[in-house]
């Protein structure tokens, strides 16, 4: 289906239109983003392999440059947290991750391997040096992720309050989190703008509407109100980001009652049970066969040994690093 996305946008369909007219299927709220690097490489080499020649190129370059991004990023954030020898045996050890691997194998277009891509950035950009800068490209990150798919959300969730909790224990990381969350805001309005256009009023819940663009605002200006307690003692600081926490969750009751209870809530009874039920990587971990839920946390669970062996050794900064991400 990616693929058909790609193939009739670079055939003349508008950039505004992702309906998939031949199946009737209406818009899939899927975003353009994806169909970028795709549609630039089926035209790149259309004149050397001819139309279908193209579109196998895409199915392999795509994915592969999705994995290379990966690597580069495991490799950039393993040194620094640790060295360049460590990093070596970091980009050794992530395709070790069977799930991981699944999703940027050649011939997986979909878009979870960006997603991947850009919540590496985000973590890259927090573990960094707390400025502006980094906040900001962390939260443009996080923007593409949800753009791309709002199933992202709870990783840009997680990570906008990874960076909050930092602040509360070190107020001296204020302008990383007034990037981080500013960066988030700007970069979903924009580019729903750029992707959306006027469609963006529309009511759904698997995809970025008006009420979702209403609280992240909230977020990032009550985050920013709450960074004035800068000065005030760890628990008011705290107590000031769960206020903000509860005003966004009641926010959302409001304007959008039917989401709360996920992005397919609106799904007829009928498709989820014939199709969304039965859709593997949407499923709980225990749900998932037993072989499959193993590989997906048995390497996580390594790594959250690893970091907290690492935390207990390390003091200042590389302390604080590894707090992140754990």
């Amino acid at each position: 289906m990616r693929l058909a996305q790609a193939r009739d946008w670079i055939a003349g369909q508008s950039w505004w239109d992702v309906s998939q007219h031949r199946l009737a299927a209406g818009a899939l709220h899927w975003s353009r983003l994806v169909d970028i690097p795709l549609g630039l490489v089926m035209l790149l080499f259309r004149p050397l392999l001819g139309v279908a020649g193209a579109e196998q190129a895409a199915l392999i370059l795509v994915p592969l440059l999705t994995l290379l991004a990966m690597l580069a990023l495991v490799a950039a954030l393993t040194r620094r947290l640790l060295d360049v020898e460590r990093a070596k045996l970091a980009v050794l050890i992530a395709p070790l991750s069977v799930p991981l691997l699944y999703q940027l194998r050649p011939l997986r277009i979909d878009h979870h391997g960006w997603q991947i891509v850009l919540a590496l950035t985000a973590l890259y950009c927090l573990v960094g040096k707390p400025t502006a800068r980094n906040g900001m490209i962390a939260g443009l990150s996080l923007a593409t992720l949800i753009i791309i798919s709002l199933e992202g959300l709870p990783i840009a969730a997680t990570l906008c309050g990874i960076a909050a909790l930092a602040w509360a224990l070190d107020p001296s990381r204020r302008p990383a989190l007034l990037g981080t969350v500013w960066g988030l805001f700007a970069g979903v309005v924009g580019l729903q703008a750029a992707t959306r256009g006027l469609t963006y009023a529309a009511p759904l819940c698997d995809a970025i509407t008006p009420a979702w663009l209403l609280v992240l605002g909230v977020a990032a200006l009550g985050t920013t109100f709450a960074t004035f307690a800068g000065r005030a003692p760890l628990a008011v600081r705290i107590a000031a980001l769960a206020a903000v926490g509860v005003a966004c969750a009641g926010l959302l009751l409001r304007t959008a009652p039917e989401c709360v209870a996920g992005p397919f809530a609106q799904l007829d009874p009928l498709t989820r049970t014939l199709w969304y039920d039965n859709v593997s990587e949407g499923l709980p971990l225990w749900h998932q066969f037993p072989g499959w839920a193993a590989m997906t946390i048995g390497l996580p669970i390594t790594g959250i040994i690893g970091a907290l062996l690492a935390l207990r050794s390390s003091t200042g900064e590389a302390r604080a690093r590894w707090w992140i991400l754990l």
